[in-house]
Order: structure tokens, then C-alpha cells, then sequence
């Protein structure tokens, strides 16, 4: 007769311990040695669900996890010691811990991109709002500018290259010309429409009142001195002439 074994698996008293210190479900603050915490879902040890994420570095991520990594919709956040808020930086669509999909990027030097992501890189069709001004909405390739822009803009590897119309939205112009490796090579400038709705508007001087040409002015100034001086002469013709028949008539 075979011997009987129970089904039952068993589990070792440092197992179960184990098993009971394993952090699965909602935790409050667990903090890191290295600094930063973790607020949120657990499964398994790992971040999994939604949760909060802070770093020494003063970053912090609020959004969806999955196995200790970003994924899905999060929001990227630093915070600003001076004015004691944080900053949005992204927020959009994550891929294990990468930018990928759809989302909002603000940069350092108050550039915002707003569009598709490839692996923590712009990739696909987005708009782009330069902190010097300028504007640019079209395709991206490697997170540079490609193919054609939405303003007429002939685009190679993020350089302006080739004929196109380029929009300087802080004054309010329009460069049409031809540019090679980023650089005009001829362009003409022209005001657009909304020019006084523009954060700095091309300032147009009112000149000072001068004569466009002095010559017309001193001919009919020159004319009307002929005639005075005409006038003039028969004024005193015709004095002369009165005195003469006087002294005769005496």
C-alpha cells in the first residue's frame, strides 16, 4: 500500500515571514535610503497601479505603474525651491519609463512641445513653441524638425533648408526666402496682420518733420521774390513818375 503525502504545500516560518512582509496592495510613504519615497499601489515589491513617486532630485512622477516602471498616463513634475510649487515638465504617455505616445514637454528654456513621442524622443506630428518666439508644426524625426512645416518650411535634420516662410511670432514678422543649413540666404521681411497683438511688436518711429526736397521750395520762394521785387519797381516807377509832373506843374 503506497504511503499517503499530504497535498498541502509547506510553507517555512521564514517564508511566511517573508510572504507577510511583502508589500502588495495600497502602502502609505515607504521611503528609500537613498532618499525619495513611494506612495501608492504595490504588487509583489514592485510599483504596480497608480502611485507617487519622489526623487532627491526634486522630480515627481504621479501616474500609472507597471513592475517599477512609468507606464501609461503619467504626470512629470519638479519641484521649485524658490517659489516652493512644482513645475509641470511632461505629461502624457509613458512606456517602460520612456516618453512614448502622446503627451505635453516643457523645457528648460521655456520651449513647449506639444505632440507624439518615440522612446523619450519627439517623434511623429507635433507643435513646437520656441522660447525665443518662433513657432514650428509639422513632422518630426529623432526629435528634430523634418519634412514640411505648417508654414511653407522646407525642414533637414532640424535645419531650416531650402524655400520657405518663416514666422516671427515675437514681432510679428514674415521671412520669405531661401535658406541653406540654417542659414538666410535671401529673404524678404514683411509685417503680418496681428502685428500689435505680438509681444514685441517692430517698432516704427515717428520721423521728424523734414522737407522731402528743398529745390521746389526755393524755386517758389525764389519766384515770389521775383514778383515782389517787380511790384517793387513799378511802385517806385510810377513814384518818380508823379514827382516829375508836380515839379513841371510848379
Amino acid at each position: 500500500m503506497p504511503f499517503l503525502h499530504c497535498s498541502k504545500k509547506i510553507i517555512t516560518r521564514s517564508q511566511l515571514i517573508e510572504e507577510k512582509s511583502s508589500r502588495n496592495g495600497w502602502r502609505c510613504k515607504i521611503f528609500r535610503p537613498t532618499g525619495g519615497y513611494y506612495k501608492g499601489n504595490w504588487k509583489r515589491n514592485k510599483h504596480c497601479g497608480k502611485g507617487v513617486q519622489f526623487l532627491p532630485s526634486g522630480f515627481q512622477y504621479e501616474g500609472d505603474w507597471i513592475n517599477n516602471n512609468k507606464h501609461g498616463f503619467g504626470v512629470l513634475s519638479k519641484y521649485n525651491s524658490y517659489d516652493k510649487i512644482f513645475n509641470l515638465v511632461y505629461i502624457g504617455d509613458y512606456q517602460k519609463n520612456q516618453k512614448h505616445g502622446r503627451g505635453i514637454h516643457h523645457y528648460d528654456d521655456g520651449t513647449l512641445y506639444e505632440g507624439e513621442f518615440k522612446y523619450n524622443k519627439r517623434h511623429g506630428f507635433g507643435k513646437c513653441w520656441y522660447g525665443d518666439g518662433s513657432y514650428y508644426e509639422g513632422y518630426w524625426r529623432r526629435d528634430l524638425q523634418d519634412d514640411y512645416g505648417f508654414f511653407v518650411e522646407e525642414w533637414s535634420q532640424g535645419k531650416k533648408d531650402g524655400y520657405g516662410e518663416y514666422y516671427h511670432l515675437s514681432t510679428g514678422q514674415k521671412q520669405t526666402g531661401y535658406w541653406e543649413n540654417n542659414i538666410c540666404i535671401t529673404s524678404l521681411m514683411e509685417d503680418i496682420k496681428y502685428r500689435q497683438s505680438v509681444i514685441y511688436p517692430t517698432p516704427y518711429f515717428i520721423p521728424k518733420c523734414e522737407l522731402y526736397s528743398k529745390v521746389p521750395v526755393l524755386l517758389s520762394l525764389q519766384r515770389a521774390y521775383e514778383i515782389i521785387e517787380d511790384h517793387h519797381k513799378n511802385c517806385i516807377y510810377h513814384t518818380t513818375c508823379h514827382k516829375d509832373k508836380l515839379e513841371c506843374i510848379r
